[in-house]
């Protein structure tokens, strides 16, 4: 999936992510993405960092589906009124 919906989710609930360095996800710096190579030993590495690491939660809120709303209708109110 190459939005990274199941990524977002994941954080959303507060969980550490393990994925491949898909660029759509590298861009949003997440401190709680692990990137791995697509090895078994890249993935076990990646576990083990995921179960004893404290991360610092991003805000998801301009994931949130009113805040995203409101940014749209505000887009299409500019729109609009050109």
């Amino acid at each position: 999936e190459p939005f990274g919906r199941i990524a977002i989710e994941a954080m959303a609930a507060g969980k550490p992510v393990i994925t491949p360095a898909l660029e759509e996800l590298k861009r949003w710096n997440f401190p709680n993405l692990l990137f791995i190579e697509e090895t078994p030993e890249s993935f076990a590495q990646a576990v083990g960092l995921a179960l004893t690491k404290k991360f610092n939660y991003p805000d998801l809120k301009r994931f949130d589906i009113n805040y995203v709303s409101g940014q749209l209708s505000e887009i299409l109110n500019k729109a609009l009124k050109k």
